[in-house]
């Protein structure tokens, strides 16, 4: 648990917000599992309170890991608005409207 915490102030010195709640999530686990609730439900409590946006990847948070380096196999990033307008070729964006209307 005391890497997990670790990786908590890690994530929060890189404002690494994910990160931050990943592990945070983690420890409230870790907290539930060995009798002590209330301290897990606080640890959720503020997870949930700063930071919405979040909370639809419940399921995205045990995130598979390399078993020998404890690195983890895959990167989730939150696709964030733009105001900029991105120039394709026609035969491209043709290709792009066609995909974004079929899906």
């Amino acid at each position: 648990m005391f890497t997990d915490l670790l990786k908590v102030i890690e994530g929060g010195m890189k404002s690494d917000t994910q990160k931050v709640i990943n592990y945070s999530k983690k420890i409230a686990d870790y907290y539930l599992e060995n009798d002590q609730p209330n301290i897990s439900k606080k640890i959720n409590k503020i997870v949930s309170e700063n930071n919405t946006r979040l909370t639809s990847l419940d399921s995205l948070t045990a995130k598979p890991f390399d078993q020998e380096t404890r690195m983890e196999m895959v990167t989730v990033s939150i696709p964030q608005e733009s105001s900029l307008k991105l120039v394709f070729n026609p035969i491209v964006e043709r290709e792009i409207i066609y995909f974004i209307k079929s899906y």
